[in-house]
């Protein structure tokens, strides 16, 4: 995908194209389950699968029935939206989670990207 490409490459990422990196959308230019494939097997964690992706889910399935896809971004990206894991359950209401999977999900862009 040229924007991630652009995401990992340029300094700003796909910034200038996108007005954010494309990792930020929710409408997700890579499918979180995606991000599973780029993990070393020695990094892989049982959370990844039984905590971190259902709950990415849950919270991706809240917004898009709410068709907020644009308006809600994956992190804080300044003018361009809430961000997902202080808007949206179930990371809104239980911060452990939300440090858990935010902290995972950019271990997971770093797997990706190297």
């Amino acid at each position: 995908d040229l924007y991630f490409l652009a995401d990992v490459l340029l300094q700003t990422g796909a910034t200038q194209l996108m007005g954010a990196p494309v990792r930020d959308f929710s409408y997700a230019f890579t499918h979180p389950e995606e991000y599973l494939n780029w993990i070393p097997p020695e990094e892989r964690l049982e959370d990844d699968t039984k905590t971190i992706l259902p709950s990415l889910y849950e919270a991706l399935q809240y917004v898009y029935a709410r068709n907020g896809e644009a308006r809600v971004m994956m992190s804080s990206v300044r003018g361009r939206g809430a961000d997902l894991f202080n808007l949206v359950p179930p990371f809104s209401d239980n911060t452990s989670l939300r440090a858990l999977v935010k902290d995972r999900l950019q271990r997971w862009q770093g797997y990706m990207a190297q």
